[in-house]
């Protein structure tokens, strides 16, 4: 039998080392809390109380499966439309109660004949005209009303005229007020009321009576009513109208008082008595034929028939009611261990992280949320956006685990669905489109890729299952539309999302590199303006990582950009460093070899409080205390052995604090890093120096322990070396000679000396170059 390969067997033996006895749960304590938490959430979006044997049915379609025949009699139960409809009815079939309160109604009336008697009694006096008006605007002014003057003038005018007497005036006052509570006043609005009410109950004592809701006044319509009865009394003068408006209007109030609870409890009473069901299946009748046309009727049936067998199961115990939801557990459990798996196996750093686990668990629970939405709201399936998690997996991580995570979705979105074959189909390849789309980001125009990738996928997704189900046209239309829908907004909401979690996990994205990989942005533009030839090798390290991750299968973009702020510490004091000294002065000729080592590799310290005040995000910042490592400055180091033979010299003083690279990105900038700045210091590196000094570099780095803690592998670094020496022959490459060099004497002299030592070079300033540069 062949062996594994290492790294397989390594990951299989620490996934296996999780089920020996002997481990230490608590270790892996958190992983687990995360997987439990997830797999309960995700059970809760389950559809409770139903199973999910026919979920997949869609009306239209044309049912594939064996004849359905009724194992028992069950009762078939109304849709939701249905219900719903029917509680609407009985709810518009209870009218509002009111009841009259005949006391409130004696003691209005009471008040408002008295009032009356009071000013027949004055107007029956003798006084004089003067004292009469006195007296009755003291009688209105206690009842909070005024008297006009022409209302003074109605009641004793009609004495002298042949018009209606103040008599009859206030006797027909009492008859209006009589018929108006006879009808009934509304102590609230129509607009308080259900807009469908036409009717009101109105209950007086014992008996109940339906009445028109138009003929019942209000507080509103009172007035009109008021002034409606008054103009229909005969010889009534217009000011008699209005003096006999004031004084009704003043007395006149609601008698019918609204039982809003007891309407209530009439209501909740109907709407409790709707049956669920509306019809009969009876033991043995066929529900529905194969390669029969799927119906509304046929939905309700087999809807029905799963919630009776539902309900039986339940009561007959405890464990046939578990049963389910331990399939549901167990479904969660299973898929999600597919992931479990390859991160255990594969991606042993990220299931160590435990910001980047919950960050995954968190993008695979949202879409599942989107799912229960679109579902509860009963809207198409094709609005779910399923390729929301496949993309934000691969632009958070990779693809390898935006595919993985995909598989582990579809099964649970399929099983969450009701094992609908259609949604994890649907959902797999969706999100392979998607994977595809955005599993490398290197231009802005991502978003549109990615619009074009959804909707080819789902064009050919919808049009093949619509194929292979017969389903109508109308249909196709219709999942068609709600599908470029989603593929339109999809990658919008992609975008929303990853900029909120990439700012809550501190979590950098291709997408943010490409914003930080502008060389105009203002800390890189400073970079080239304080210190040129620290920019020109920065540049120089990026283009040289980039080709270099490429070949191994890193993440270029982050080598690229990475490059570009590993020196930005550089930005102070930056004629310290070779690259930017223009021919002058060395500032180290006058310090101590010591001095000389502290402002160097002060430049990592600087860099990172630079980087933070910039907002560069962690990973960039990395590059910056990774890409020297613990390396020696061992010019500086060498210099202060030769000037201090006696005294003892810490090693550790002279070497940069670390920590050395983590992953492989860090690790091929310190190696181009190196080259880039040993091969700059000859005049025209030839083919073999070039390949020379990077060998010579990467065994250095290598023998020196400085990529120990990095993914790096000796295939990885061969690849490295070899792309490190193409890029560098194509950057240094060899001059063309023109017909005026054969006439210059210095030229013809160097070609001639470099024809007869071709491997031998000026090296007299390279270590100082390498490491003062360092």
């Amino acid at each position: 039998m062949s062996k594994l390969p290492p790294r397989l067997t390594a990951g299989v033996r620490s996934f296996l080392h999780l089920n020996l006895h002997e481990v230490r749960w608590q270790e892996h304590r958190w992983q687990l809390l995360i997987g439990v938490l997830f797999i309960a959430l995700t059970a809760t979006f389950f559809p409770h109380g139903q199973a999910t044997q026919f979920a997949d049915l869609r009306e239209g379609d044309i049912y594939l499966g064996d004849q359905i025949i009724a194992p028992f009699t069950f009762s078939v139960n109304k849709t939701a439309e249905e219900y719903t409809r029917d509680k609407q009815l009985a709810r518009a079939n209870i009218y509002p109660v009111f009841v009259r309160n005949d006391s409130l109604t004696t003691s209005q009336f009471s008040r408002l004949q008295d009032f009356l008697t009071e000013i027949e009694y004055i107007l029956d006096s003798i006084s004089p005209d003067s004292i009469k008006t006195r007296k009755l605007q003291e009688v209105f002014s206690r009842h909070s009303t005024t008297l006009a003057n022409t209302g003074a003038a109605v009641l004793l005018q009609s004495m002298k005229r042949n018009h209606l007497s103040y008599k009859e005036f206030l006797q027909q006052l009492a008859r209006v007020a009589r018929d108006l509570y006879s009808i009934g006043i509304l102590n609230v609005e129509r607009t308080a009321l259900p807009e469908h009410t036409s009717k009101v109950s109105i209950r007086t004592g014992a008996n109940e009576m339906v009445e028109e809701l138009e003929n019942v006044n209000t507080t509103v319509s009172l007035n009109n009513a008021i002034l409606q009865k008054l103009r229909e009394i005969e010889n009534i003068k217009d000011p008699a109208v209005t003096l006999g408006y004031q004084i009704l209007t003043t007395f006149l109030g609601p008698n019918l008082l609204f039982a809003q609870r007891e309407t209530e409890a009439r209501i909740a009473e109907a709407v409790g008595r709707v049956p669920l069901a509306r019809g009969t299946v009876l033991q043995h009748e066929k529900i529905i034929e194969s390669h029969e046309k799927i119906t509304k009727e046929h939905l309700q049936k087999l809807k029905s028939l799963e919630s009776e067998v539902a309900k039986r199961q339940m009561s007959e115990g405890t464990w046939r009611w578990l049963l389910p939801v331990l399939g549901r557990f167990l479904i969660i459990a299973v898929a999600l261990g597919v992931l479990a798996a390859y991160l255990i196996i594969w991606r042993e750093e990220l299931y160590a992280d435990l910001n980047k686990l919950v960050l995954i668990a968190l993008i695979l629970a949202l879409v599942l949320f989107l799912s229960f939405l679109v579902k509860r709201f009963e809207v198409s399936e094709y609005l779910i956006p399923v390729a929301l998690a496949p993309m934000l997996l691969t632009i958070f991580f990779d693809a390898q685990v935006g595919f993985v995570g995909t598989v582990s979705l579809s099964l649970i979105l399929g099983s969450l669905r009701g094992n609908e074959f259609v949604t994890t189909f649907t959902c797999f390849m969706v999100g392979l489109a998607g994977i595809l789309a955005v599993r490398k980001l290197r231009s802005r125009a991502w978003l549109i890729k990615a619009i074009l990738f959804l909707g080819a996928a789902y064009f050919t997704i919808v049009t093949t299952i619509a194929f292979l189900l017969f389903s109508p046209v109308a249909r196709l239309l219709d999942n068609l539309l709600y599908s470029m829908l989603n593929a339109l907004f999809c990658p919008i909401l992609t975008y929303g999302v990853m900029v909120i979690l990439e700012y809550l996990f501190d979590v950098t994205t291709d997408a943010t590199l490409l914003e930080l990989s502008d060389l105009n942005r203002p800390l890189l533009h400073e970079l080239a303006l304080r210190a040129p030839g620290t920019y020109y090798h920065s540049i120089l390290v990026g283009t040289l990582s980039e080709a270099a991750a490429e070949a191994i299968g890193a993440n270029s973009l982050l080598a690229r950009v990475g490059s570009y702020y590993h020196d930005i510490g550089k930005i102070e004091k930056p004629e310290y460093f070779v690259e930017n000294q223009k021919g002058g002065k060395n500032p180290h000729e006058k310090l101590a070899p010591s001095m000389s080592c502290l402002v160097i590799i002060n430049h990592v310290k600087r860099g990172i409080e630079i980087a933070e005040s910039n907002g560069i995000p962690k990973d960039l910042r990395d590059f910056i205390t990774q890409h020297h490592g613990t390396n020696l400055v061992a010019f500086f180091y060498k210099k202060a052995q030769e000037l201090s033979e006696d005294a003892e010299l810490h090693e550790s003083t002279f070497r940069y604090p670390g920590p050395k690279p983590q992953t492989k990105e860090t690790g091929i900038v310190m190696l181009a890093d190196a080259v880039e700045a040993t091969v700059r210091a000859y005049r025209e590196p030839s083919v073999s120096r070039i390949r020379h000094i990077v060998s010579g570099i990467v065994a250095e780095r290598f023998t020196t322990g400085e990529l120990d803690e990095c993914p790096l592998t000796l295939r990885d670094l061969n690849k490295i070396k070899e792309s490190f020496e193409r890029t560098l022959n194509g950057i240094y490459h060899g001059r063309i000679q023109y017909a005026g060099d054969a006439k210059n004497p210095f030229l013809r002299e160097k070609r001639s000396a470099m024809q007869q030592n071709p491997n031998e070079e000026d090296d007299s300033d390279i270590d100082k170059e390498a490491t003062a540069h360092a």
